[in-house]
């Protein structure tokens, strides 16, 4: 599972030239896997 989720994050980083606000999305996800992984502990 971890791994498909690198995988999807290279992706996603390999294209983000094509998208606008990637940073800003990425940002979001990762502050909102950040708050999950701090809620299991």
């Amino acid at each position: 599972m971890v791994g498909n989720t690198i995988f999807t994050i290279t992706q996603i980083m390999d294209k983000r030239n094509q998208f606008q606000g990637i940073e800003k999305l990425m940002s979001d996800w990762l502050k909102r896997l950040s708050k999950a992984k701090l809620q299991e502990n």
